[in-house]
């Protein structure tokens, strides 16, 4: 009988044992359900079944992505790509199949009685009073605003600034986390918001100024690492006329503006680099992909310790940098981009950004403690990327740098706006700032662009301004520009460095006339995260390729809370349903630029400025002639009064302006 009570008593335990297995082997990722008694909510539930279910083969529903994020990758599709389909337009509700003029059509879409836009009342811009207490002393030494910064940051940036704005109050403290509590960010907000110092001011506040190395800036275009260098200087004072970030320059160049044409110079040049950067004892190194892998290979290859202390790299233009507008459209032309390779090659230098990866070879989660990578484990740094259009791709672009198991995993997000709401009007409306007045100017005839442009800045109240030339080209449009009577007519190139004197313009310096106001003619490709303050007016020679493009190169005025206006030259019907496409997707209406009249008057008054210019010029040119005859002082000619001259003569035309003069005096 006890015989018999103790196989009875083992056959449960064995049956016990074999469902509890049986249950385990069905459990997702081998975790065995809850014990009795234990809270086992329905989420959890759907999970383990969903998993069951996906691993056996059966298709099911998946959480959809945020309705914010599908929009943010929209952005970045080309305006014919909704002809195919790929981005839909059943919900637009308004019909151009019955407009076969472009006038017609736009002042159908767009209310032409209003001149000022029908802004949302809602929808507010950066605050810009300065914060008091009760008794209206100015706040605190230790305080910006409600950022504490310290006695030393804090004077100076409640000289040099107003309040802060939303997106760099949510990022200090986010960035002002070390250690293990650290993490990476993915900063969002519109152009103009101050996103340079939203990711700048954490680290800078919690960086010893002699902690060589801590921090890298990868930018797309040298221009804008020498823009950050100068936010730097401000709140950094040099030491010995040395700036707290070294920007990383190219050893050698073939003439051109663009990383494509720089050259890998000898390793001595290298070397001096790397000296002259200790000498700095700069704690923020900052450069384009090319520029800094350069440097990264001659390190590697010398065993030099550069990232030995890296605890931080940043990505401005983040979107820009990684090619997500490619990857987005799976046009097959994302790839491996040149900021991936640097990244990827920083890896190989015993840094990751791998979430996964805890302590390192200086047993802290960011940044080693002087120690050698090489022979070492990985030593985490954290990751922050910034942009104004960011998506579902961007996300999934950090989740695969990272490694992470989830988009939510891999980084934090820091959204200040209405980006992430439920409204979708709202949505849209805070990809750009609410003090940008958008515009637009409509031409007749192809190739009559700078005649348009430069009409329509006539009808406007003279004021600093920015041009994007599009197809035009830089060169050909400053020509032009000068060739009309405008003097002070520059490229990005002619300011490239300014001193603390000359740090863009001054309302002030604006004449009363447009011959004496200052306007900057800068290729598109440079024109990310560029800032000139009080730029006035911002010209588009076309409507851009993707909304994206719209918003960062519009977002070059009404920066800080300024009002400021963006106008886009339209001509045809291509161009209008393009710029009309541009508006549906970005949320924003648009008024012509362009004084009420019919359109009889503005073809008389294009016709009368035609002539008047053809006039002026032949004049101009046959002066010049004798001039040159009488003078021979071709010097003083512009290029294009020169040009005149040789066609005369029925010479060469081509060539720069020594060659022109050399080519008149043979």
């Amino acid at each position: 009988m006890r015989q018999r009570t103790v196989n009875i008593a083992a056959i449960i335990l064995w049956s016990c044992f074999v469902s509890q297995q049986v249950s385990s082997l069905a459990s997702p990722r081998g975790r065995k359900p809850p014990t009795k008694g234990k809270k086992y909510s329905k989420t959890s539930e759907n999970k383990r079944q969903g998993y069951l279910q996906r691993s056996s083969g059966i298709k099911t529903k998946r959480k959809k992505p945020p309705k914010w994020e599908k929009e943010g990758d929209e952005l970045f599709f080309l305006h014919q790509d909704k002809n195919k389909g790929t981005v839909d337009d059943s919900e637009s509700s308004f019909d151009d199949s019955k407009f076969s003029n472009p006038r017609e059509l736009l002042k159908a879409r767009f209310d032409a009685k209003d001149s000022v836009l029908a802004k949302d009342p809602d929808k507010k811009g950066p605050e810009t009073s300065k914060k008091e207490d009760k008794k209206g002393n100015p706040a605190s030494k230790f305080m910006w605003g409600a950022i504490p910064t310290g006695p030393i940051l804090s004077p100076k940036l409640n000289k040099l600034f107003n309040q802060p704005t939303p997106i760099q109050s949510k990022a200090f403290s986010l960035l002002s986390k070390s250690g293990a509590t650290s993490s990476n960010v993915v900063i969002a907000s519109p152009t103009g918001s101050g996103k340079t110092l939203a990711f700048l001011l954490p680290l800078i506040a919690n960086t010893k100024r002699d902690a060589f190395g801590r921090i890298l800036i990868i930018t797309p275009t040298m221009d804008l690492a020498y823009q950050i260098q100068r936010v730097v200087d401000q709140l950094w004072d040099p030491i010995n006329n040395y700036s707290g970030l070294y920007v990383v320059k190219p050893p050698q160049t073939s003439g051109g503006d663009d990383d494509d044409d720089y050259v890998i110079d000898s390793d001595q040049v290298q070397s001096w680099t790397i000296s002259e950067m200790k000498m700095c004892k700069s704690p923020i190194i900052a450069g384009t992909p090319k520029s800094l892998m350069q440097l990264l290979t001659y390190c590697k290859d010398k065993k030099i310790n550069l990232l030995g202390d890296l605890g931080t790299v940043v990505l401005d233009e983040a979107d820009r940098l990684l090619q997500t507008e490619h990857v987005a459209r799976g046009d097959g032309l994302g790839g491996d981009s040149p900021a991936l390779q640097a990244l990827g090659f920083m890896k190989k230098m015993g840094v990751t950004f791998d979430v996964r990866t805890v302590g390192g070879a200086g047993g802290s989660s960011f940044g080693a403690s002087g120690k050698k990578r090489y022979d070492s484990p990985l030593s985490r740094a954290r990751l922050v990327c910034a942009s104004a259009t960011v998506g579902r791709t961007l996300r999934r672009q950090m989740m695969e740098i990272t490694n992470a198991s989830s988009i939510d995993k891999a980084a934090d997000l820091v959204v200040a706006d209405d980006r992430t709401g439920k409204d979708e009007k709202r949505r849209r409306n805070s990809l750009l700032p609410a003090s940008i007045q958008h515009m637009y100017s409509l031409y007749d005839g192809e190739g009559q662009v700078i005649d348009g442009l430069y009409t329509t800045m006539r009808d406007l109240p003279p004021a600093p301004t920015l041009i994007f030339p599009g197809k035009t080209g830089v060169a050909n449009m400053v020509e032009e520009l000068q060739a009309r009577g405008l003097e002070d007519v520059n490229t990005l190139r002619d300011n490239m460095h300014f001193s603390d004197e000359e740090d863009g313009l001054d309302e002030s310096d604006a004449q009363q006339t447009w011959e004496q106001s200052p306007i900057y003619v800068v290729g598109e490709k440079f024109g990310r995260g560029l800032d000139i303050p009080n730029v006035k007016y911002v010209f588009l020679a076309a409507p851009p390729t993707s909304p994206a493009a719209y918003a960062h190169l519009a977002g070059r005025t009404g920066r800080g809370g300024n009002e400021g206006t963006a106008i886009t030259m339209v001509q045809g019907m291509k161009d209008t349903k393009r710029l009309i496409s541009l508006s549906e997707i970005l949320g924003i209406d648009l008024s012509s630029a362009v004084k009420d009249s019919s359109a009889n008057e503005m073809d008389t008054k294009k016709e009368k400025e035609d002539g008047d210019l053809k006039s002026a010029k032949t004049a101009t040119t046959k002066s010049n002639v004798d001039a040159s005859k009488a003078t021979n002082d071709l010097n003083k000619l512009s290029v294009v009064e020169l040009k005149e001259i040789l066609r005369e003569r029925s010479l060469k035309v081509s060539g720069r302006k020594a060659e022109l003069i050399e080519r008149l005096q043979a």
